[in-house]
């Protein structure tokens, strides 16, 4: 649960519109929540979190980071927008794949209205979700053959 909070987390700068924040100001959407930084200070929250042991504190600490992380990496593939400020503050320049297979999401209920949610959602199950789920099971697989538990012998 705490990985998917994480994961959606950086689109909280989506309400800086609502404020009048130009989409490319530092803290407007795909600024500064996008970044490295903006992960790393999740992460060390993490660690301040009730009932953290300190046997857990790096695997807690790298499990949110690279949740927290994912969204906007995967922002970097679609194809809408200048891309992320992945290294705010130290440099403002925003960067994108070379590839942009993932369609980019319409905001709000729209998607839905107009139907062009399905090619989206399509995209984002193709290039995102299914390499996830077998990079996931490559590492199941592999600490459970490292364990000895996949050997039914």
């Amino acid at each position: 649960m705490a990985g998917m909070a994480v994961g959606v987390l950086p689109d909280a700068d989506i309400v800086s519109r609502y404020f009048g924040v130009p989409h490319t100001a530092d803290f407007g959407h795909r600024g500064a929540t996008h970044t490295l930084a903006f992960a790393l200070f999740i992460a060390a929250l993490a660690l301040a979190a009730p009932r953290q042991s300190r046997n857990n504190a790096l695997r807690v600490f790298t499990f949110i980071l690279i949740s927290t992380l994912s969204h906007p990496l995967a922002d970097m593939m679609n194809d809408g927008g200048k891309g992320i400020m992945l290294l705010w503050p130290l440099d403002h320049d925003r960067f994108k794949f070379l590839l942009h297979p993932v369609k980019v999401s319409a905001v709000g209920l729209q998607g839905l209205e107009t139907g062009t949610i399905w090619p989206t959602l399509w995209s984002e199950l193709l290039w995102l979700l299914l390499p996830a789920a077998l990079l996931a099971a490559m590492a199941r697989f592999a600490a459970n053959s490292h364990t000895g538990a996949a050997d039914p012998d």
